[in-house]
């Protein structure tokens, strides 16, 4: 094994409080909207789930990201104009108000450190806002160790999909036998297999998503990033 790769969200980053982070996303939204039009927080949490789990794709033309298009399409439907510079600014902060309950894992950056010694690392990361991530990635020091970093919202292609997985191996210059992938959701572990890279799971305080998932009974467990050490 030459190279391994990191999920982001829940792998290298950990949720302090997903429900407060998700909560205060919806109503950064809500706080928006209000100015604009009437609405209730209700028909708000209605946009932000539509947000979340609708698949568009991004405006190239515009130059948007795929969360600035789902963004500003809704803000169509909803006849409220803004200006493109809005726009970005309120994508930004809306992001930066949900990571505001998120944190490197505490042995994140010393395991990465420790792997760099000996291999390649790289991230792949489903997420539709990139200039969000690169933020994220800086502020971390991430970029230190970790390239590439593969980015849905850059590639449009997202886990488990094996072609983003199939991008790092491109750029990488390795085959899917030299990787192994650390990943936290179904996607992660789902998408590694369909690309033929050894996934690990990893189960934050002995738990994961994917608890309900008998399929991953056989696929290599761990509890800490420090495992990986081992």
């Amino acid at each position: 094994m030459q190279r391994c790769f990191f999920d982001l969200y829940g792998t290298l980053l950990v949720f302090n409080d997903a429900q407060k982070s998700n909560s205060d996303w919806e109503l950064s939204y809500y706080k928006f909207i209000s100015q604009h039009i009437d609405s209730s927080l209700a028909d708000v949490r209605k946009i932000c789930k539509d947000i979340l789990e609708s698949d568009v794709e991004k405006d190239k033309l515009l130059g948007l990201t795929t969360y600035e298009t789902k963004i500003n399409l809704w803000l169509e439907k909803l006849g409220i104009e803004i200006s493109r510079e809005e726009l970005e600014k309120f994508a930004d902060e809306t992001t930066s108000v949900w990571q505001a309950n998120i944190t490197l894992a505490m042995d994140a950056a010393f395991v990465l450190k420790e792997l760099q010694k000996t291999y390649k690392l790289a991230l792949i990361t489903n997420f539709d806002h990139t200039r969000h991530i690169n933020k994220v990635v800086e502020q971390h020091n991430l970029n230190h160790y970790l390239d590439p970093i593969i980015i849905s919202d850059a590639t449009e292609i997202k886990k488990p999909d094996p072609e983003i997985f199939n991008i790092a191996l491109r750029q990488t210059g390795l085959t899917n036998e030299e990787i192994i992938f650390v990943g936290d959701s179904k996607d992660d572990i789902n998408g590694a297999i369909a690309a033929g890279i050894k996934p690990i799971l990893i189960k934050y305080n002995g738990v994961s998503q994917e608890d309900s998932n008998k399929e991953f009974e056989k696929v290599t467990t761990i509890y800490s990033l420090t495992q990986l050490l081992d």
